[in-house]
């Protein structure tokens, strides 16, 4: 079972745990933690690692309180399970079960379905006299290894570890489990449960016995032990347990402290089949999660390209994305097959030049790569370095004020620090100096408000797998008339990024060369998904509402993370924890949780993570995170 599958299953036992524990403490019934859950609240303050089950145990009394409640007792989600009333169930202690998830169990001959679940084991009397305990042990013994043999192919794990005799007495049983055949599975559990009985955990005896469980006759406890009950941490919640554990697991496990070596962990042979939940969620901000619609044309074969079908996708692809941008009509768009930095380098080297003076705007590792390409292409410029997470101000970029510089560059949103920046005010400054504006809006466009005629922006760039929704490997440039008279006038020293042989062939609705031709039609259907949903507008609202939910759950639950950003995107929710590194809040969420949250690299590895808002996401999303942030709250992992 991976890690995200373990932890998924571990938080699924919690909330019948939860359910568990709210009929007992109603009806005032007695439980206690025992085995592994036992041993993992006391060395570990939650599961074991490796351990994907829940023991609790109850005196025989309440126990049997227990199995008689109606099945309305409890949330109809759970259910209490025992031989008696499940005819798939074959242990002699009783189970409460979800439906949330179901597992294959695979720890016999037999591979078996269950639902999650928590198992609760009776404990019993044990008697003092040596000749009565003889004749108990004896007697549990017969009918205890009865039941294996009558139910040889369903309870007995040949995987398990065993000494040579364990070995033979294995093999054995198997010789004999015709006589499950002559002897049903329910006259083996119902003997062993009489016979336990006959000692009730409330006569006065120095020591009780839990046989039901994994160690059997290992498991006689003093009653003193079980005196008392106590209050232990146990994934951040306070579950009781017996107030004499240490004789209780030194009983059961010798030295419990000590970690047993790594072969000797005993993971159980279950695999998650079905869950509720048991799907990704994806808060990056690209590629983001699609929708089922563009997830399955992305499944059909790809069509051949140079056919006049495919050209009126693209021309309509153009005219698309004209209008959500809204662009004048005399500008041009270019489909590139590359990444969102394929299209940031072709705009440098098909729209600037040495006798150009530009101004970069550099908040983070996106405006850095401006500034690279600027050097790798010798384009002179200044640079506007920002502190991480900082805005740009008036006063920064007035400096700059009629100083006969040509061309700014910016990413409108920097999405390694979640900083949006005021492009209103970037406009009013290019349009009183005649400045050549490129605007990197990969993450912004449709999240933000982005109105390219208005601005007076001459380049606005973006990508399919941010806020288009559509897989990655396919960047977008948009051209003003502006900047399609620099395309032509320049003669960059390059083939597969030429924008003139684009713009040339986009006439026809074709590219240069064979494009990413099944992430082009996806976009085309992407581009009418929005149109036919209200327009871009409908879509920036609903990116909107999903990050004001999660921003406000943020602060509500008083979660110990710090907002990075001073002027926040719709697309994404810069974070720093206060307590732990962000790279291990992004590996724990994708290992524990099947969630995955962006990264950063550099020096910002542990210091910023980011949740996108983008993509096909929804409020119930946000909440499933949440409940992971708090859950990594208890655990002390956040």
């Amino acid at each position: 079972m991976e890690n995200s599958e373990l932890r998924e299953l571990q938080l699924e036992e919690l909330k019948i745990l939860e359910e568990f524990i709210r009929i007992c403490e109603k009806h005032r019934y007695r439980y206690y933690m025992l085995g592994g859950t036992l041993l993992g609240a006391i060395r570990h303050k939650g599961f074991i690692p490796w351990d994907d089950d829940v023991d609790m145990t109850m005196p025989r009394s309440d126990y049997e309180k227990l199995l008689k409640l109606p099945e309305s007792e409890y949330n109809s989600e759970f259910k209490l399970v025992t031989y008696e009333n499940n005819e798939k169930y074959r242990y002699p202690w009783a189970r409460i079960e979800s439906e949330n998830i179901k597992i294959i169990n695979h720890s016999a001959n037999i591979p078996r379905e269950e639902n999650a679940w928590i198992d609760i084991i009776p404990l019993d009397g044990f008697p003092d006299s040596k000749v009565k305990k003889f004749f108990h042990k004896i007697h549990l013994s017969f009918w205890w290894d009865l039941n294996q043999i009558v139910q040889y192919d369903e309870l007995v794990d040949q995987k398990r570890r065993r000494s040579f005799l364990g070995k033979i007495a294995v093999k054995i049983a198997g010789a004999f489990k015709w006589i499950g055949k002559i002897i049903g599975y329910k006259t083996c559990l119902t003997h062993l449960n009489k016979i336990l009985m006959k000692y009730p955990y409330d006569m006065e005896s120095k020591e009780i016995i839990n046989f039901l469980a994994a160690f059997g006759f290992d498991e006689v406890f003093t009653r003193e032990s079980f005196a008392e009950s106590d209050l232990y941490e146990f994934e951040g919640r306070k579950i009781k347990g017996p107030k004499g554990y240490d004789s209780v697991l030194k009983r059961i496990y010798g030295n419990y402290m000590e970690l047993p070596p790594l072969d000797q962990r005993n993971k159980h042979h279950a695999e998650i089949v079905k869950s509720k939940e048991n799907k990704m969620i994806n808060f990056t901000v690209g590629p983001v999660q699609c929708n089922e619609e563009i997830l399955e044309l992305g499944r059909e074969q790809i069509p051949y390209f140079r056919t006049q079908e495919f050209s009126e996708i693209m021309l309509e692809n153009e005219n698309l994305m004209k209008k959500f941008a809204y662009a004048s009509d005399d500008s041009k768009v270019v489909f590139i097959t590359g990444s969102g930095t394929a299209s940031m380098e072709a705009t440098v080297i098909n729209t600037l030049n040495k006798e150009d003076k530009a101004l970069i705007i550099n908040g983070g590792s996106f405006g850095e790569r401006f500034v690279k390409l600027c050097e790798i292409h010798e384009i002179p410029y200044t640079e506007i370095k920002l502190e991480k997470g900082k805005s740009l101000t008036r006063e920064e970029l007035y400096q700059f004020d009629g100083r006969g510089y040509t061309a700014l560059l910016i990413n409108v949103h920097e999405t390694s620090t979640g900083v949006l920046y005021d492009i209103n005010m970037i406009s009013e400054f290019c349009k009183k100096n005649k400045i050549f504006l490129i605007t990197d809006c990969i993450s912004e466009f449709i999240a933000d408000e982005f109105n390219m005629k208005e601005l007076e922006a001459d380049i606005m760039i973006t990508g399919s797998q941010k806020a288009l929704a559509c897989p990655p490997g396919v960047s977008i440039i948009i051209l003003s008339k502006r900047a399609i008279d620099r395309v032509y006038s320049n003669n960059p020293k390059t083939m597969y990024l030429d924008l003139k042989e684009a713009l040339e062939n986009q006439k026809r609705g074709q590219t240069p060369f064979t494009p990413a031709v099944g992430i082009l039609r996806q976009i085309n259907l992407r581009l009418k998904q929005i149109e036919e949903n209200g327009g871009i507008e409908v879509e920036r609202e609903k990116i909107k509402e999903i990050a004001n939910h999660f921003r406000s759950k943020i602060k509500d639950e008083k979660l110990p993370l710090e907002f990075t950003s001073e002027s926040m995107s719709n697309a994404v929710t810069a974070l720093h924890p206060i307590n732990v590194s962000a790279y291990d809040v992004f590996l724990i969420l994708k290992n524990e949780y099947n969630i995955w949250i962006c990264p950063n690299g550099g020096d910002l590895k542990d210091k910023i993570f980011r949740v996108g808002h983008i993509g096909n996401l929804s409020i119930s999303d946000n909440d499933k995170l949440i409940e992971a942030f708090k859950d990594m709250q208890k655990r002390r992992m956040l």
